[in-house]
């Protein structure tokens, strides 16, 4: 539904392909079409070329965008072992892209035209002026945001587009990114510790540091992820599983606590957030985010009332900021997609969409397995830790001094088993059941009873 608008659009006869957003997928696709053939091509993003993004690559990221993209990407060298941002790709993505004169504007989507026998979409600069752009086909580059596809759904009558999550069970969906001044001494010491288990600590100090990391609302029983990536001379960006109702002023409070909790409080190591950007207002320091993957079930829509809308990159699917894959996995299948498109006279015609979208399957499925394999392995890790928290809480509640500590120690020690008790129950139900297993959830209750 949109409400009326005071401006009367303008129409605007532009290029029949449209890609809207400007991110890596989005310049990538824009260069891959040029270079079929496809030369009607525009693309639309407000915040195109102010690039400023956190997150970094895996090293080898800007190497295969130069193959794929057959050209030298130009950015800075940076010294010793560090690594590049995805900002400095998109910036050097915008670059190429430019080159070659596709034009890209600083508007936004804001809807699908209403007049039936003009396919388009309507967007604005930051004038808030409308604009009436006739195009046959739309890219939607918005990444998790998906705003094309959200507009599909809100145009036509039943939604043509839905989403289905990855996991059914996610421990940690917060996280904090942090770019901080750090030494590479202290850097090492914390990613040495995020490869092991917490070494097995006196129990005063592991319900001490579960005390101050439940009393910022964590809840789970072990520790969160913590490790850092260098970008430069002692200054790194962090990442750190949270919790989910974490407050932006407690998020250097928890950066603190989970470095000390995830090195055992071996040494104190100084953290500092790196002053303000000079070039760029919006620069984010600090920064939570929530990892929560879905995947669209449908990969493209076409009728007589819109243009063709065609998801690409984290549109399809989610990535997850680990596993460091979401540009590549997206290139790749723009490269399926790319194998599949129809050009005719600079234009593109069409979509051999069977192949296309087997293809696009077995790419998914393999993002897919990646990503549900990472989250495994941390419900995994959590599970695990129950047993240690368990041997550390009943120690406590037994040397404990007084009736009111034993209280909260038991407390504490009650859900720990609870939890545990749960666990075992779920994971035999899961090796039970099956059409025959009438009585599974007969089992799990009586489990649960125990």
């Amino acid at each position: 539904m949109y409400n009326f608008h005071p401006n009367k659009p303008t129409f605007n006869t532009m290029p029949n392909t449209v890609i809207i957003g400007a991110g890596p997928i989005g310049l990538f696709l824009a260069y891959k079409l040029y270079k079929a053939g496809i030369r009607d091509l525009v693309i639309y993003d407000p915040h195109a070329n102010e690039y400023t993004r956190p997150g970094h690559l895996i090293n080898d990221t800007v190497l295969i965008i130069g193959i794929k993209t057959q050209t030298y990407i130009q950015i800075p060298r940076k010294k010793g072992n560090v690594s590049w941002h995805i900002k400095d790709v998109e910036r050097a993505l915008y670059n190429v892209v430019s080159a070659l004169k596709i034009p890209i504007h600083k508007k936004a989507f804001v809807r699908f035209n209403n007049d039936p026998n003009k396919k388009g979409i309507v967007i604005s600069g930051s004038d808030q002026i409308e604009e009436i752009v006739d195009c046959d086909y739309v890219f939607d580059c918005t990444g998790s945001s998906r705003r094309v596809v959200h507009a599909v759904n809100a145009t036509l009558p039943a939604p043509v587009f839905s989403l289905q999550p990855l996991c059914s069970k996610i421990n940690a969906k917060r996280h904090l990114l942090a770019y901080v001044k750090i030494s590479e001494t202290d850097l090492a010491t914390i990613n040495t510790h995020n490869s092991k288990r917490t070494e097995l600590l006196e129990s005063s100090y592991f319900v001490g540091m579960m005390d101050k990391l439940h009393s910022l609302g964590w809840h789970e029983f072990e520790v969160p992820r913590c490790y850092g990536v260098a970008f430069g001379p002692n200054k790194a960006c962090i990442y750190v599983e949270c919790p989910d109702d974490l407050r932006p002023e407690q998020y250097e409070v928890w950066l603190k606590a989970a470095i000390s909790a995830r090195i055992s409080n071996i040494k104190e190591i100084p953290v500092e957030q790196l002053p303000n950007s000079k070039k760029h207002e919006k620069k984010p320091r600090l920064t939570a985010f929530t990892t929560d993957p879905q995947e669209l079930t449908t990969y493209f829509h076409s009728s007589e009332q819109l243009p063709t809308v065609i998801p690409v990159g984290d549109s399809q699917i989610d990535p997850h900021y680990f596993l460091a894959d979401g540009i590549h996995d997206g290139m790749d299948r723009v490269g399926a997609l790319l194998a599949h498109i129809i050009c005719v006279e600079g234009k593109m015609a069409g979509l051999n969409v069977e192949p296309y979208s087997a293809e696009l399957k077995q790419l998914l499925q393999a993002h897919k397995e990646r990503i549900k394999e990472h989250f495994q392995e941390r419900e995994e890790f959590f599970t695990e830790g129950l047993k240690k928290a368990k041997i550390h809480y009943q120690k406590m509640c037994d040397q404990a001094p007084n009736y009111s500590t034993r209280l909260k120690l038991g407390v504490a020690l009650k859900e720990i088993e609870a939890r545990m008790t749960l666990n075992e129950a779920t994971a035999e139900l899961c090796e039970l059941a099956s059409p025959k297993d009438t009585n599974s959830s007969v089992l799990l209750e009586g489990k649960l009873r125990m």
